[in-house]
């Protein structure tokens, strides 16, 4: 199984910023539906690294892949300047599988949560069926979005088809986001379908011009051609014999 060779850094030293208070806006609700046998999910921990990144970013334009039950929307609306535009993309109904319906918890529509953010008129939802022409929507975004978050389908295929259409829409400076990356033999299988986050990344930091990194605490990894800081962080191998319990995870809050 692929080793990891992503380095893990801490939020402070990817964006080399003053650590001074600002308030951060995440979703109560999260805290109140959710309990820890259903993680992986976007946790609290990540929802403030989430928060943080869209009030240092300031993005004018956030193109989102996986709107599921619509926490990051709400943060994203909540904690960006007023003239952001957020563009958040889900499934139409009709292309919905098991693995939508399990996100949803029983939902009837996406994106319950960020409706209820009093800035969710910053954020426009938009349903894609598979194989069909892009919408409008996005076709005004092509080169023009500050950042990207990609956490839709975790097929290898499904991640791999999202990051390639976000190129589409990236400029120099973009910043990308993937959650879900950890590698761990009861969640990825080999072959056909397998999860694909943590493969896909792996391949991709040695093909692309970005650079990736792994926040420590999270399961995200962030990209961008330009950081402000270049830190030179550590590569962990999870899943590696002899190195220690952290070293053998790909580090979260949670597994301490």
């Amino acid at each position: 199984m692929m080793d990891n060779r992503i380095s893990t850094v801490s939020l402070r030293d990817l964006f080399n910023f003053d650590a001074k208070t600002v308030p951060l806006v995440v979703p109560s609700s999260f805290l109140l539906e959710f309990s820890a046998r259903e993680l992986p999910v976007l946790a609290p921990h990540e929802q403030m690294v989430l928060a943080l990144l869209a009030r240092t970013v300031a993005p004018r334009t956030i193109l989102e892949f996986g709107t599921g039950q619509g926490f990051s929307s709400y943060i994203w609306a909540e904690n960006t300047p007023d003239d952001t535009r957020i563009v958040t993309l889900d499934l139409n109904p009709v292309s919905r599988g098991q693995y939508t319906a399990t996100i949803l918890r029983g939902d009837d529509a996406v994106g319950r949560v960020f409706r209820d953010s009093e800035k969710a008129e910053k954020v426009q939802q938009v349903l894609v069926r598979p194989g069909e022409p892009a919408p409008d929507a996005l076709i005004s975004l092509q080169g023009s979005v500050d950042l990207i978050f990609i956490d839709g389908d975790h097929s290898y295929d499904g991640v791999a088809h999202d990051t390639e259409m976000a190129f589409e829409f990236a400029h120099a400076n973009t910043v990308f986001l993937w959650h879900d990356f950890y590698r761990f033999p009861s969640y990825i299988a080999e072959g056909p379908g397998r999860r694909g986050v943590f493969p896909f990344l792996n391949e991709l930091t040695d093909r692309s011009s970005l650079n990736l990194y792994h926040i420590a605490g999270t399961y995200l990894v962030a990209g961008c051609n330009n950081w402000p800081a270049r830190p030179q962080g550590e590569v962990l191998k999870p899943g590696a014999d002899g190195d220690g319990d952290a070293r053998r995870k790909i580090l979260r809050l949670a597994d301490f």
